[in-house]
């Protein structure tokens, strides 16, 4: 019998979770280790005293309480329960336990043996999970997209506020349900066998994807949607979560851009949305074009050259298009500027004689450039609209004309005193235009009509770009066609007369106004910061910038750009407009704050925007010039040699 209390009291004593017996009047009679561990008390300062002493409030002053009502009436709060409680330690603070209690004579007495365990742990997991899931569910819940969550058999389980505005079903009325209440037909008898056959196969369709949709509302209206689903196990369980946007306003958007059917007001909204985008286009095409550019100087097979060449065709045929769609929205929105400045034509007649020249060759036909200019002193105007303008027709002409000859005449319409008006002529021997459908020429989206478009492509903005472009300069532009007869498109433009010694040193004027690049410090090498956040864009600056000679730090940001131009010493700055943490703007702005050299370094702005007004504000935050995007790297060291020089 001995031996057995001594074994006992040995697994009492070892064993991991608490425990203590207390007699009929709450007394301890025995406390082991492992509750000397959990409440810091010692033994002997516990046996014999009231279990309370063990309880905070208002555990304290209830407990007796439950003993006697037990004795009295048997009802059970905790005793053969066991229940979640607080305990006190001997410092005052307080745990949370876990306390089964169960009744037990010995000797002829009555005694509760209370088994202790210490659940702070499980308690914190427990929070977290909880803070976790709440913090979760507030996301969920201001989410400005729609969430769903369904299981797999498309039980909606979680249905966001965003939803409840989308589809106009309350929480109530849509959980519990099928997601199928929320689709159309044929969606909605095609969605269980979209599910099915992902469980089977692995095969998705829309599922990781994300594709556009067409949503139903509780009044049985439909709107079209994009929609993305993800797959997540929650609680040992597979659920799918859908992410719904409403694309209403940017179907209108395109239709409205498709239709240009709109009035004026819709018309400028549509120009700003077109200019974003076109931003957010030519970024990447920058990447696109340079690294293809990179591709073809390095060494290729003949197949993997013409894979090359073909795909940097077809990106400067997207950048033509993104151009022509950004002067487009420009003018339109009232934010284009012409910049008016002294130039030769003959010097831009004879750039579209190099360039067309060596094309109608490859086309077998003759191309030639005539002109009544002689004694005609130098021209005040846009050579680069001029140049656009004369680009466009004659492309136009080239495209529609398979044998013959395409021509350029320039002749003058109009003098007197300091001003004349010259009229432009591209002549072609191509398929010719039907007269009732030449007025449509100039309209934007519009072509002569749709056999022509699917035969030799085209958006129909670059005539339209030439007329608004024509009449800005103060011109106007025309066509005389008749079908198989070819066509003659006609432009008139008046110009101012300038001497040629006002050009200043008799240099050739550029496009963007600078002098053409020579043996210059531009060809030397420079230590150059180049701050861009696009990583493609990072490698063709670093590339084409190494390849010419010179020293490329890269920053990611405005950030790190401003603290490598504090610890460093660069010959000039590339800096990128939109940059997270820090823009380019804010970012020139603190390096201009700098002490010399370091904030006395010329800085170059790199950006896809070109509205009007954006030179002003960057050479306002500090810079001293800015190129576009995607970087003709020949223009760009034609303004490196421009800025260089201002800052010697």
């Amino acid at each position: 019998m001995e031996s057995s209390a001594v074994q006992l009291k040995a697994v009492i004593d070892t064993a991991g979770d608490g425990i203590v017996i207390i007699d009929d009047r709450g007394a301890i009679r025995l406390f082991n280790t492992a509750c000397e561990k959990l409440f810091g008390y010692a033994q002997g300062e516990v046996i014999g005293q009231n279990l309370r002493l063990l309880m905070p409030e208002p555990y304290r002053s209830e407990h007796d309480d439950y003993l006697q009502n037990y004795h009295r009436s048997g009802v059970r709060k905790i005793i053969g329960i066991g229940r979640e409680v607080v305990g006190r330690r001997k410092d005052g603070g307080t745990f949370p336990m876990e306390l089964s209690v169960g009744e037990a004579v010995a000797d002829g007495s009555k005694l509760y043996v209370g088994i202790v365990r210490d659940i702070s742990e499980r308690k914190q997991a427990e929070q977290a999970l909880r803070t976790s899931e709440s913090t979760l569910r507030a996301v969920i819940e201001t989410a400005v997209d729609g969430v769903i969550i369904i299981d797999p058999q498309g039980t909606v389980q979680i249905y966001n506020s965003a939803c409840q505005r989308l589809f106009g079903y309350d929480a109530a009325e849509v959980i519990g349900q099928n997601v199928r209440m929320l689709m159309p037909e044929p969606y909605r008898r095609e969605h269980d066998g979209y599910i099915g056959n992902y469980q089977r196969t692995g095969v998705r369709k829309i599922i990781g994807i994300g594709r556009e949709v067409t949503g139903q509302r509780k009044d049985g209206s439909t709107f079209p949607m994009e929609l993305s689903v993800g797959e997540a196990v929650a609680n040992g369980k597979k659920v799918f979560v859908g992410i719904i946007r409403d694309i209403s306003e940017r179907i209108q958007a395109m239709e409205a851009v498709s239709t240009a059917k709109q009035a004026e007001a819709a018309n400028r909204a549509k120009s700003e949305f077109l200019a974003t985008m076109s931003h957010e286009l030519r970024t990447p095409m920058n990447g696109i074009l340079g690294m293809t550019g990179l591709l073809l100087d390095t060494a290729l097979t003949n197949e993997q050259r013409d894979y090359a060449e073909a795909v940097l065709k077809s990106g400067e045929t997207l950048l033509t298009l993104l151009n022509n769609i950004l002067d487009l929205s420009k003018i339109e929105a009232g934010r284009f500027e012409l910049y008016d400045r002294p130039f030769d034509p003959n010097e831009v007649l004879d750039g579209i004689a190099a360039i067309w020249e060596s094309q109608a060759n490859r086309k077998g036909l003759e191309f030639f450039v005539t002109n009544d200019l002689r004694g005609l002193p130098a021209l005040v105007g846009d050579p680069d609209r001029l140049r656009q303008i004369l680009v466009n027709l004659v492309s136009n002409a080239m495209k529609f004309t398979s044998s013959g000859f395409v021509a350029l005449r320039v002749k003058r319409e109009a003098s007197m005193g300091d001003k004349v008006v010259l009229r432009f002529e591209v002549k072609d021997s191509g398929i010719g235009i039907a007269e009732d459908v030449q007025g449509r020429l100039f309209r934007k989206f519009e072509q002569a009509d749709a056999a022509t478009a699917r035969t030799y492509g085209g958006s129909g903005l670059g005539l339209a770009i030439c007329r608004q472009l024509a009449e800005m300069m103060g011109g106007h532009i025309g066509v005389i066609s008749a079908p198989g007869r070819g066509s003659t498109f006609w432009v008139t433009l008046p110009f101012d007369l300038v001497e040629p010694a006002e050009f200043g040193d008799g240099g050739t004027t550029t496009a963007e106004g600078t002098q053409p690049r020579g043996e210059t410090s531009a060809n030397k090498s420079l230590k150059i910061l180049v701050a861009e956040d696009h990583p493609y864009n990072q490698k063709l600056m670093v590339a084409r910038l190494g390849s010419a000679g010179h020293t490329v730090t890269v920053a990611n940001d405005g950030a790190e750009a401003l603290a490598l131009a504090r610890e460093n010493t660069y010959d000039l700055v590339l800096m990128d407009v939109r940059m997270p943490e820090m823009d380019g703007i804010q970012a020139t702005a603190e390096i201009r704050k700098l002490p010399p050299p370091h904030g006395t370094v010329p800085i170059i702005a790199v950006t896809a925007h070109a509205m009007r007004g954006d030179r002003e504000r960057y050479i306002e935050a500090g810079m001293d010039d800015y190129v576009s995007k995607p970087v003709d790297f020949g223009a760009l060291f034609q303004i490196v040699q421009k800025v260089l020089d201002r800052h010697r």
